[in-house]
């Protein structure tokens, strides 16, 4: 569907894989209630210009979390900024 002379088609089959795409994607991301007898995983991130986490348990989300940094945050190292997003 990319080439150059390839003409682009949005049939039925295709939006039928789009559709089943989407289903698939939704349900890997809805979130869960925690069990807290189970052990939490925290997973954080952070890059130069934002933070962000997911909390987890089982392999499931539990929580998603994401912000811009500061105009002085951004000029934090990269160890700073990693202990931020776990702060945060």
């Amino acid at each position: 569907m990319t080439g150059k002379k390839t003409r682009f088609v949005w049939a039925e089959e295709q939006q039928k894989a789009f559709d089943e795409f989407k289903k698939i994607i939704a349900k890997e991301t809805l979130l869960h209630f925690p069990d807290y007898k189970k052990p939490f995983h925290l997973y954080t991130d952070a890059s130069d210009v934002q933070l962000g986490a997911v909390l987890m348990q089982d392999g499931r989300p539990l929580a998603f979390f994401s912000r811009k940094l500061t105009g002085a945050q951004k000029n934090y190292g990269v160890g700073e900024r990693e202990m931020l997003s776990i702060v945060e």
